[in-house]
């Protein structure tokens, strides 16, 4: 994944100059390395070494770059395929429309001083945004940092409590007063001193869009699939597939070309997670190579994760599948993990009857949504009458927000702060379609980046984001089976141990065993450390919940647990720009 740092400024003002001078000057001393990439007035772009093809980028002369993975197509685009003048005129707006990819896109227009940044769709490459006086400064890695000559900032309470909340909450802000994430297909308009955000794409947009051609909705679904594998594995002479054995992973095994392709599966020591039967039956039918790993929650050293949290966002990693997966990608010489991530998401997998509210939202409550509901019953096993009733409550009425399943273990003053911003407007979609957009918002915020290989994840790509957001749920989960339109759509393609499975592996208990292993660290952290010491935890619920009783008798709370040593670990090593400060 590529790695940048881009300025924007008006070169005609001299304080503004001094500005960027400044910001210049701390990023070639600490990014030694990097190479200028762009380098006009008023426009900088810094980048670190590329990896492969994939970091390329497309250069537009002087009006316009790709930073990273952009595709037209199936394929990478070409400089000569673009209409450079309407990328320009859009601020972007158009690479939307025509191209895809993991990009952040600048453009610029030099007579009137004002440039654009967009980022891509799909929002595999982070954009931050940050200004010195009137120099504006984005940058993908938030390590980054401390490159950069800011002036001092101070922790955002107000994020760190919805962080708490909800360790997966969709928002603009990064944890830091003055730094804000820019969003997948947001645009940033910087000009006459100031800088402006609009929205060049939506996933509500994509929800309310028509078909727009002939194809059948499993049509347009294995073409988008098929786009996404091609395009991206065509970046890399050798890669990687984490083959969990599950359905996604599969059919990314039954997209990709298989040419220098090998496949990696970890199992847990609990038969809950351990899926290396489904796994080796996918390899084999594909005909492509498998390595096996072993789990061990021994390896996993929780004291070491911590002391390297740069963001907020993700949380921490275990370092066992680090470890494995560099030592995997030397040894085989890859350059990229291909991985099935996102398709739970983008599928449509979900238990609760929200199809059915779509199919009466759109067609009526007539003799079709009922055969929708029987259906339903005989595939979930649930109540007709009851499910159809749950339906039809949803419809007209705004579904109220699902308390977490630890607001026990947080204290008052951080439920109070998590709550003081006002819930963004809800589109207006069936119920099912806005659950799914939370369902891909919530994969959206968040990517692997790792130093020894690129992870791709090509299900979560702009094409199929777009083709599977304009297809019903009831369609994508027909009866409301588990992804049944994807099922079906690459069933030729898939194993017959993995087209007829109804399972899925789980990792609880692996997680379980490892908090157990550092139950007295775990414990001494969250009861004493900076969330303690701040006063954004309950501690008498905490205390309870962490003993060996506690974990086993509420397993739920243990990814919530992880969340909160993911925040204390930030918060006890900030930014070396951050002022101390108190909620």
């Amino acid at each position: 994944m590529n790695r940048f740092i881009a300025l924007l400024w008006n070169g005609l003002v001299g304080e503004t100059n001094k500005d960027a001078a400044a910001l210049v000057s701390g990023i070639e001393r600490q990014r030694p390395l990097w190479r200028r990439r762009w380098d006009l007035p008023g426009a900088i772009v810094f980048e670190a070494p590329w990896r492969s093809r994939a970091e390329q980028g497309l250069e537009l002369g002087k009006q316009a770059l790709f930073i990273g993975a952009v595709f037209q197509g199936d394929r990478i685009a070409r400089a000569a395929d673009l209409d450079v003048q309407a990328l320009v005129r859009s601020g972007g707006a158009s690479a939307c429309r025509d191209l895809w990819g993991r990009y952040v896109l600048i453009t610029r227009a030099a007579a009137q001083a004002r440039a654009s940044v967009l980022r891509d769709p799909s929002g595999a490459l982070p954009c931050f945004m940050a200004q010195r006086g009137r120099a504006y400064v984005f940058f993908s890695h938030s390590e980054d940092l401390e490159a950069l000559e800011l002036h001092p900032a101070s922790r955002d309470w107000t994020y760190v409590a919805q962080r708490l909340w909800n360790n997966r909450v969709i928002t603009s802000r990064t944890g830091l007063t003055g730094v804000r994430a820019l969003a997948p297909g947001e645009i940033a308009r910087v000009g006459q001193g100031a800088r402006k955000i609009e929205t060049a794409w939506s996933l509500s947009a994509c929800a309310r869009a028509s078909d727009g051609d002939d194809a059948t909705p499993a049509e347009r679904l294995e073409q988008a699939v098929d786009r996404a594998c091609r395009a991206w594995r065509g970046c890399f002479d050798a890669a990687g597939l984490r083959l969990s054995g599950g359905l996604d992973s599969s059919i990314v095994l039954g997209a990709l070309p298989r040419e220098r392709l090998k496949a990696i599966n970890f199992a847990t020591p609990s038969p809950e997670g351990d899926e290396r039967d489904f796994a080796r039956a996918a390899a084999a039918h594909a005909g492509v190579p498998l390595v096996e790993v072993a789990r061990d929650p021994g390896r996993v050293d929780l004291q070491r994760a911590m002391r390297h949290q740069p963001m907020l966002n993700p949380q921490l990693a275990d370092g066992e599948t680090d470890q494995i997966e560099a030592a995997f990608a030397r040894a085989e010489g890859l350059k990229a993990i291909f991985s099935g991530r996102g398709g739970d998401n983008v599928f449509y997998r979900s238990a609760r009857p929200h199809v059915l509210a779509d199919w009466a939202a759109l067609n009526g409550v007539g003799p079709g949504f009922w055969r929708c509901c029987l259906a339903y019953a005989a595939q979930t096993e649930r109540p007709a009458a009851q499910s159809a009733l749950a339906a039809l409550r949803m419809l007209g009425r705004a579904q109220p927000d699902a308390q977490p399943a630890h607001l026990e273990l947080l204290s008052k003053r951080a439920r109070e702060m998590a709550l003081t911003e006002p819930k963004p407007q809800r589109a207006e979609l069936p119920p099912g379609k806005l659950l799914h957009i939370e369902m891909i918002e919530d994969r959206l915020n968040y990517f692997d980046h790792r130093p020894h290989a690129d992870y791709i994840y090509p299900l979560v790509s702009q094409p199929v984001l777009e083709a599977c957001l304009a297809i019903p749920t009831f369609v994508l989960s027909p009866g409301g089976l588990d992804r049944g339109l994807a099922r079906a759509v690459f069933a030729r393609r898939l194993a017959p141990e993995i087209r007829n499975r109804r399972s899925k592996g789980q990792t609880g208990a692996y997680l379980n065993a490892i908090l157990l292993r550092h139950l007295p660290f775990v414990r001494d952290v969250l009861l004493h450390g900076a969330l303690a010491s701040f006063g954004l935890v309950a501690p008498d619920p905490l205390r309870r919940a962490l003993s060996e009783e506690g974990l086993m008798r509420k397993p739920r709370l243990m990814p919530a647990l992880v969340g909160l040593l993911s925040v204390d670990a930030w918060l006890r090593r900030p930014p070396p720009q951050v002022r101390e400060s108190a909620p």
